[in-house]
């Protein structure tokens, strides 16, 4: 009852270091059941913990014990564990030791998760208009396709009859929208990087934007404009160049 165990970050904010803040003192203003000042003495120093949401640094946490004033019990529940029951028992034991109050209870994950709610509205957000944009883009991606095969039609059937293969003839038609693809994303790379450099200044805590995020996002690009094109161009490749070439 006379000691406390302090978090790194507020060993910082009393200007000491973890090694120093060890036999030091700390009071808590009128804990005393005459109203003075309560003081305890620091017996150890934890790595800092973030009970609050990651856009927060960890503020300095002191934890002591006093007899005479309880808040809150915590309990740790086991996953497993019927819950109806388990609250059922934990009523009970609330009720016979404290009957004048009743018997409210929470969920720490569920607290926590409430600190994230607007990331994830978001996220479900953007994935809804990401499928949404990959699949109209698709849809141009093909339809453009079948133009430029249509336009081309004779160009392939003479590089048919003069000895072309047919992977030669789908990679040639795949070139162009593969430059268009690449161009795309040196347009768009650098706006997203931006837009998400901005987002993560907004957390104390933030994941960094390595070069294989956008690498991986080029190539997966990359992959569904390939897709996207290949039938039209494989059905351009292997048609009859006769009636490619044929007077009409």
């Amino acid at each position: 009852s006379a000691g406390a165990v302090i978090s790194r970050a507020a060993a910082a904010e009393m200007g000491v270091t973890p090694e120093e803040a060890l036999g030091m003192t700390v009071s808590r203003l009128g804990a005393n059941d005459d109203g003075s000042d309560r003081v305890l003495t620091v017996l150890g120093v934890f790595e800092d913990a973030n009970f609050e949401s990651a856009h927060m640094l960890a503020r300095p946490i002191v934890l002591s014990h006093w007899d005479w004033f309880q808040r809150y019990a915590i309990v740790r529940v086991q996953p497993t564990a019927d819950l109806p029951a388990t609250l059922s028992t934990l009523e009970e034991a609330w009720t016979a030791w404290e009957p004048g109050y009743p018997f409210r209870y929470h969920f720490v994950d569920s607290d926590y998760q409430q600190f994230y709610e607007q990331e994830q509205r978001l996220g479900n957000l953007y994935t809804g208009f990401t499928i949404l944009a990959i699949i109209i883009a698709c849809l141009g991606l093909f339809g453009l396709a079948s133009f430029v095969t249509t336009l081309r039609k004779k160009e392939i059937g003479v590089r048919k009859v003069m000895g072309a293969s047919v992977p030669s003839i789908v990679v040639l038609l795949s070139r162009e929208f593969t430059v268009l693809v690449l161009v795309a994303c040196a347009i768009g790379f650098p706006v997203a990087w931006y837009a998400m450099s901005q987002w993560l200044a907004e957390f104390a805590y933030a994941t960094s934007m390595g070069w294989f995020v956008f690498a991986g996002s080029g190539a997966i690009a990359l992959g569904i404009a390939w897709m996207t094109v290949s039938w039209q161009s494989v059905r351009a490749a292997t048609a009859d160049p006769v009636k490619s070439l044929k007077y009409e």
